[in-house]
């Protein structure tokens, strides 16, 4: 648990190294924490390491398939690279098992922490589109349900 706490001081100190080495050390000592493996995820996801990222959610997952946290973190992800799909297929899955946890505000926000570009700086313009086609595009799916 320290090595968590220690982890999340570096990463608000921007000290992303630091806050690596002490979620792998957590990992070490606990390998299948999926919270760990979600927040490694997070930090490569931060540095644009998107397939390493995804495999530490998808681990997060597979250690613990009722994690809703590493189905946002998915849905992130792929909003980040454009594939929108799948970012509203893990959203809708994250909703489904935890229906507070995935507004499409949270998503697209951590999207944009990931590096997604939404047109302007401004997140109600750029990101409010997509986070509009995104949410009629899962409206639709759940009506074809």
């Amino acid at each position: 648990r320290v090595h968590k706490v220690l982890a999340n001081v570096f990463h608000h100190l921007k000290d992303e190294r630091s806050a690596m080495k002490y979620l792998l050390k957590a990992l070490w000592l606990q390998p299948k924490d999926p919270s760990a493996l979600n927040d490694i995820g997070h930090l490569l996801a931060l540095q644009h390491q998107y397939d390493e990222a995804r495999t530490r959610f998808e681990q997060a997952k597979r250690v613990n398939p009722l994690f809703a946290q590493a189905d946002i973190s998915l849905a992130a992800l792929y909003l980040t690279v454009g594939q929108y799909e799948d970012a509203m297929k893990f959203r809708a899955r994250a909703e489904r098992l935890d229906p507070q946890s995935a507004p499409m505000d949270f998503v697209v926000g951590l999207a944009e922490q990931f590096g997604a570009k939404f047109g302007t700086k401004v997140r109600g313009d750029g990101a409010g589109k997509v986070a509009m086609q995104a949410r009629a595009k899962d409206d639709k799916t759940d009506n074809d349900n």
